[in-house]
């Protein structure tokens, strides 16, 4: 593709693996990937004029991007934490956060429009969230130990 752009800043604070890998397909995406401590990031997009941004101060993070226009930012600070994030569509925007030790977050955005906002405060929280169809919006948070929710927007 044309005019695509991938940022990777990775820097152990400490002996531990970083890893990281982008795959762009398509024209005019940006995809930046900030990693330290110990962790793993993946982005792959397929389509064009999308935003990936990831985060991490450790942990496991995943965007897929299928589609045109969406926005993706995701940041994790902590040990374990794990967000897997599958965008399809168009105009979708998600914004996935973090804070403490082995949360999870799957988020699946099938459809356009659609919007999430996803906070972890605590440890062992689990978010599985699925936005199927148009203009669905959703801010969640989870404060604490042991939240489980399941959400499902059609």
């Amino acid at each position: 593709g044309d005019q695509n752009q991938s940022i990777i800043d990775s820097n152990a604070n400490f002996v531990g693996t970083l890893n990281s890998s982008v795959n762009i397909a398509g024209d005019r995406n940006t995809s930046t990937i900030v990693q330290r401590n110990v962790a793993d990031a993946s982005v792959d997009i397929s389509g064009n004029d999308n935003i990936a941004s990831i985060t991490q101060r450790g942990g496991n993070a995943a965007i897929n991007l299928v589609g045109d226009n969406h926005v993706a930012s995701l940041e994790q600070d902590g040990d374990g934490n794990a967000i897997v994030l599958s965008v399809m569509g168009t105009g979708n925007n998600s914004e996935l956060t973090q804070n403490g030790d082995f949360n999870l977050i799957d988020l699946l955005q099938n459809g356009n429009n659609n919007s999430a906002a996803v906070t972890q405060n605590g440890n062992q929280n689990f978010a599985d969230i699925d936005q199927l169809g148009d203009n669905n919006s959703i801010n969640l948070t989870q404060n604490g130990t042991y939240s489980s929710t399941t959400i499902v927007q059609q």
